[in-house]
């Protein structure tokens, strides 16, 4: 899916997305979906004419299972450098377990269809570990790591100014044009404050680790919502 002329969503079956920014001969994914669907990820790079082995940058949004099944088998590909924050890097290394979210009933019974079926992630390699404020150049422009525990301790987005382009992972969902607090956190309070944390950050489009993306206006969407929690807190 084109989302602008220099990003590109893939959508891996409805079930999670990740995104692919280029330019050149130069692609930076942001997530790389699930394990055993390389051949998904491989020709949505190829739609935008470039290869797997043109991908130079992996930024993970999250530690979880559908973000990061094929990191290592890209890496072996193209050599590239892959990022997280410092708190989520052990996880997909594999040197530790994540902590279980704490569902509500509603999310326990969705949880339990989410994952059916779902592959592991091969424990994969991570070259740079993140804090909030960092910077990575995408796209020829400075991204923004910004961290939003609550999910995961260690969940970021990535801001990226010029295109006015925000990347929530699995911190924010989309559902029917709205932008929700994300579901299955590990601490659903810490996930709230996270999402509110966004209300003074600008921003035309949204990408979502899960749910389309919101194309115009998004950042207004992020604030009604925000304004929402805080009139029922």
């Amino acid at each position: 899916m084109e989302i602008t002329s220099r990003i590109h969503g893939i959508d891996f079956e409805g079930r999670v997305w990740a995104y692919a920014c280029f330019e050149r001969d130069r692609v930076t994914l942001i997530d790389t979906g699930i394990a055993e669907r390389i051949d998904t990820a491989v020709q949505s790079i190829q739609m935008i004419g470039r290869t797997a082995e043109d991908v130079r940058q992996i930024i993970l949004t999250h530690c979880h299972k559908d973000h990061t099944g094929l990191v290592a088998e890209l890496k072996r590909r193209s050599g590239a450098i892959a990022y997280a924050h410092a708190l989520d890097a052990p996880v997909i290394r594999g040197d530790m377990e994540i902590a279980n979210p704490l569902l509500t009933d509603s999310e326990r019974r969705i949880l339990e269809q989410v994952s059916a079926g779902m592959p592991d992630a091969e424990p994969a390699g991570i070259d740079q570990e993140l804090s909030d404020g960092d910077e990575i150049e995408i796209s020829g422009e400075n991204a923004r790591v910004i961290h939003l525990p609550g999910h995961t301790p260690g969940s970021i987005g990535i801001f990226m100014p010029k295109s006015r382009a925000f990347f929530t992972g699995d911190a924010v969902a989309s559902l029917s044009g709205r932008a929700l607090v994300g579901y299955f956190n590990i601490d659903p309070a810490q996930a709230r404050r996270s999402f509110a944390s966004l209300a003074d950050l600008e921003f035309e489009i949204a990408c979502f680790g899960h749910g389309p993306p919101l194309l115009k206006n998004a950042s207004l969407a992020f604030r009604r919502e925000i304004e929402r929690l805080s009139g029922n807190s």
